[in-house]
């Protein structure tokens, strides 16, 4: 199941374009390692700096020996495309070429339907996961 998730580098990029969407997981960074964390209650989670907001007990810090860590969310895949739909009008797509079945690609486009860039990639976990590195990019150059 985790890897439904986005990794963490990218919920990272994610959180600084302004991703604050409620998500049922999130990362923990400790001591140089890497965590996916669930809400064992399924409470929304909301990441902000050092912080865990959720809907019932407002902000909680997280410290582990006595050191605030940070703390961001961890979004579904299709959560982070439906984002990028809504806040920056960018769509996607994802199809196997007509010339070349063992292949998939991405394309992006925006609202007007014009096509910004496409790539072809192995698999489709590949073109999800470069897809998002992209969309990131032409977020922080703001297009």
């Amino acid at each position: 199941m985790e890897n439904e998730f986005v990794p963490f580098e990218i919920a990272i990029a994610l959180k600084e374009l302004g991703f604050n969407e409620p998500c049922f997981a999130y990362y923990t960074n400790i001591d140089g390692k890497t965590y996916l964390s669930f809400k064992i209650n399924y409470e929304q989670v909301y990441s902000i700096g050092s912080y865990i907001e959720t809907e019932n007990s407002g902000l909680v810090p997280i410290s582990v020996r006595n050191q605030d860590y940070y703390i961001p969310t961890a979004p579904l895949y299709q959560q982070a495309f439906k984002w990028f739909r809504e806040k920056y009008k960018l769509f996607s797509s994802f199809h196997c070429p007509e010339y070349d079945i063992d292949t998939y690609e991405y394309r992006i486009y925006k609202i007007n339907n014009s096509e910004i860039t496409s790539k072809e990639f192995d698999t489709y976990e590949e073109a999800e996961l470069e897809c998002l590195i992209k969309l990131i990019e032409l977020c922080k150059k703001k297009l």
